[in-house]
């Protein structure tokens, strides 16, 4: 070629988003309280407005008292944008994203910036594109509050919505950390929850030149999951776990353009096939049959999963610095495959595991190293 061609979103200015909202000058306190919230709020807002979308709306839920009293908030507010589909009859498609993170702990103040600012900053680019194009089913933006306390938004808006009114719904949560040189790609959370989803996902990637990888590992437990409870087929785009998640060292220059764009372009694709598609896709149900699989998680070993792996077992792709994991001497490529008696067959598993315990337990884990076992005493720190 004679020049290569420029990307076909923004990446410069995704990136000026995450920092708008990732950092710590104006949101002294992070993303998690009343005040944060609603700054966020307005920066999406005005963000939106930028991009020639300006029939937002704010759809807000009073909190009950003990869901008050948990997560400090008085009430848990969507921002909702409409783009009216050329056939209104038809059930919706909905791309979301949660722009809410931790409050401040104290002096330790969270930014976000990858977890879900890259996501916002994403789904504000696609608002952009989606305003020029005519397609046939309606189109819901939706950035959920509450993700962190629970699901709070995403379920409050569902449970809001006529039955039959969705079709999919495309859920991103951060996406801002493959680098342009990664052998990895984009993963994609819940496609067992179409048998479509997997045929669309090869044939986006195939079509834009973006690696997607279909997660063995499976389920996610972002907004996507309030979606697949009520049978309402949704994934979620993902750029891989990292030692920073839910840490106060998520800030945005660790965020890449590149990845943005990667999760841009899949995203699109992916919807701009949904919205044109005639009939339904096949959904297979609910993806979550555990029992306690709407309870809260309050502990954590400090490991990096790597969801890519298809099992048995956890793989560790990474140990969290000064984490129990890294204390007990676990690493990078161990195996888990049992927590006191419990065995661990995945993701799920090992979700399941950890929330019957709290921080401070002490617990008996078993990885494979090598192909041999090793067993060690783990004390549970908080989440």
């Amino acid at each position: 070629p004679l020049r290569p061609l420029p990307p076909p979103f923004d990446g410069v200015a995704m990136l000026d988003t995450v920092e708008a909202l990732s950092n710590t000058k104006d949101f002294p306190q992070g993303r998690g309280d009343d005040v944060g919230v609603t700054k966020a709020l307005e920066v999406i807002e005005a963000r939106l407005k930028a991009a020639g979308i300006s029939n937002t709306k704010r759809q807000c839920t009073d909190l009950r008292a003990d869901d008050a009293k948990k997560t400090g908030l008085k009430e848990v507010c969507n921002l909702v944008a409409t783009l009216p589909g050329t056939d209104p009859k038809r059930p919706r498609v909905v791309l979301g994203a949660h722009y809410d993170h931790l409050p401040a702990k104290g002096r330790t103040v969270y930014p976000g910036a990858d977890d879900n600012g890259s996501a916002v900053a994403v789904v504000i680019e696609l608002a952009a594109a989606f305003r020029r194009q005519s397609q046939a089913r309606t189109l819901e933006l939706v950035f959920f509050g509450g993700e962190e306390a629970g699901l709070l938004g995403s379920k409050a808006w569902v449970a809001a919505q006529p039955a039959g009114s969705l079709m999919a719904m495309v859920n991103l949560d951060s996406v801002g950390r493959l680098s342009a040189e990664s052998k990895d790609g984009m993963l994609v959370l819940d496609g067992n929850s179409a048998k479509e989803w997997v045929h669309i996902v090869r044939g986006v990637g195939f079509t834009t030149g973006v690696k997607a990888i279909l997660a063995s590992q499976g389920g996610g437990s972002s907004d996507q999951k309030a979606f697949n409870d009520v049978g309402v087929p949704a994934i979620q785009l993902f750029s891989g776990p990292h030692g920073d998640y839910h840490r106060a060292s998520d800030t945005g220059e660790k965020v890449s353009s590149s990845s943005l764009v990667q999760a841009a372009v899949l995203a699109r694709e992916i919807v701009v096939y949904l919205r044109d598609r005639p009939e339904p896709l096949s959904g297979l149900g609910t993806s979550t049959p555990a029992t306690t699989a709407n309870a809260p998680r309050r502990a954590s070993l400090g490991s990096v999963p790597d969801m890519a792996f298809a099992g048995p077992g956890v793989r560790f792709a990474d140990v969290v610095a000064d984490s129990p994991a890294a204390a007990a001497g676990l690493r990078a490529g161990d195996i888990l495959v049992r927590v006191d008696a419990s065995a661990i067959a995945d993701l799920r598993a090992y979700s399941e595991v950890l929330k019957a315990h709290a921080p401070g337990d002490v617990v008996t884990v078993v990885v494979l190293r090598g192909g041999k076992e090793v067993k060690v005493p783990v004390t549970l720190a908080a989440r």
